[in-house]
């Protein structure tokens, strides 16, 4: 039934005499493609969007129940230029990975139906139709949590060997509820790690614990404005911090509507946010513990296009009660397809730092320092990574096989 309104509107005028096989360019990167190439074998998968007739640019968000949003945008090009098409399949929180990948190549399948009947394929296509027992009328589904999405997790890690071994314990709680108004997320996390080293003469213990409460609220304003409060507990034995005690308002606009977000997205948000430290040993200030009145502006931009990916954030925070102690932190991701299989891939991060108010003033052990147990005095963090990929020779790529696969891992 679905495919039959895909297909009106398709006129005897357009259909055009073209190679039996429909030349596709897969834009996704959540699709399992060993899966896609079985299930959908009567077309070519080429691995350049410029040699393809059809390019299938595939975006997903997390939904406000846990489950994926994916939209599926049907490019044509070349003789199918301007025959351009919208799908949307959502799957469920509790769908496995194999529920999830039918649906989605069920969708990729309704949206290439307008392309394949103007090929001579047309003819070997079928289409089949499972009536319901009885008519069903549409209702809002009765839910009895309101919206409400619970998550308990937790994991134990260990490794051990002759002289070493390391043990970890991670506790994830949470709850939410998203609606088009309102988010409402609450969050505990536990992680604690021991490491064991011993020698002939000496054996060393180093445990390490965080844990930290978050809750924010989230308020939807206009299609472009929205507005928040964010609270939080938390402590670190990284950062010296016994306890952290944090509460901040913030306000965000973004230039595109929100329902554009996993296309292109460009949001600058202004926060305003106190919090009540008290730390484990004594500062490099003399403190003990303090109260600090901070702010921050942050502006990140998102793309995701037929030529790529872009994601980039600046953000700059400082301390009322001294302007001087301060952080600019920059950072983004670039992949581009900068023609016929070449792309350059890009990842930047680089921050001033000047607002370390909780190192320790006995400074850091070498203990300490080796185990990455404590943060160090720092003025800057830089990391990055830029390189190119280029792929040649045969433009199909439509063969499985799996043959000793993990082995060549």
């Amino acid at each position: 039934m679905i495919l039959c309104v895909l297909i009106v509107g398709i006129t005897e005028a357009s259909k055009v005499s073209l190679d039996p096989t429909l030349k596709v360019f897969v834009d996704c990167d959540e699709c399992d493609f060993d899966f896609l190439r079985r299930e959908i074998p009567f077309v070519h998968y080429v691995r350049d969007r410029r040699l393809a007739q059809v390019h299938i640019l595939v975006t997903d968000q997390r939904t406000g129940s846990g489950g994926q949003e994916f939209r599926l945008q049907f490019i044509g090009q070349g003789t199918f230029a301007g025959q351009d098409g919208k799908l949307k399949y959502i799957s469920q929180h509790d769908d496995t990975e194999d529920v999830e990948r039918h649906g989605l190549v069920k969708t990729i399948q309704f949206g290439l139906m307008p392309y394949i009947v103007q090929t001579p394929l047309a003819p070997q296509i079928s289409i089949d139709y499972k009536a319901a027992s009885a008519p069903q009328a549409v209702s809002q589904p009765d839910d009895p949590w309101n919206n409400w999405i619970f998550r308990i997790g937790t994991a134990g890690e260990f490794e051990r060997e002759s002289q070493t071994s390391e043990y970890s314990l991670d506790v994830d709680l949470s709850a939410k509820r998203v609606t088009k108004m309102w988010k409402i997320e609450t969050e505990f996390e536990l992680d604690y790690d021991e490491d064991n080293f011993s020698g002939d003469d000496d054996s060393i213990k180093s445990i390490s614990n965080e844990g930290e409460l978050r809750a924010h609220v989230v308020r939807s304003i206009t299609p472009h404005w929205s507005a928040g409060v964010f609270t939080g507990a938390s402590a670190t034995t990284r950062e010296n911090i016994d306890r952290q005690i944090q509460l901040m308002s913030a306000i965000e606009y973004s230039l595109f509507r929100y329902e554009h977000a996993d296309r292109k997205q460009l949001t600058i948000a202004y926060g305003i946010g106190f919090e009540s430290v008290k730390y484990t040993e004594e500062t490099i200030f003399d403190k003990l513990s303090e109260r600090l009145l901070s702010e921050s502006l942050l502006a990140t931009l998102e793309l995701t296009q037929r030529w790529g990916e872009v994601e980039l954030e600046a953000e700059f925070s400082h301390f009322f009660h001294d302007f001087s102690k301060y952080r600019i932190d920059l950072g983004g991701e670039v992949s581009i397809r900068l023609f016929k299989g070449l792309e350059f891939i890009a990842e930047l991060d680089v921050e001033q730092i000047h607002d370390q108010l909780y190192l320790p003033k006995r400074g850091a052990s070498l203990q300490e320092v080796i185990l990455r147990r404590r943060e160090l005095a720092t003025t800057f963090e830089h990391e990055g990574r830029i390189g190119f990929r280029y792929t040649f020779g045969s433009i199909y790529n439509n063969v499985i096989n799996t043959r000793l696969e993990n082995h060549s891992d």
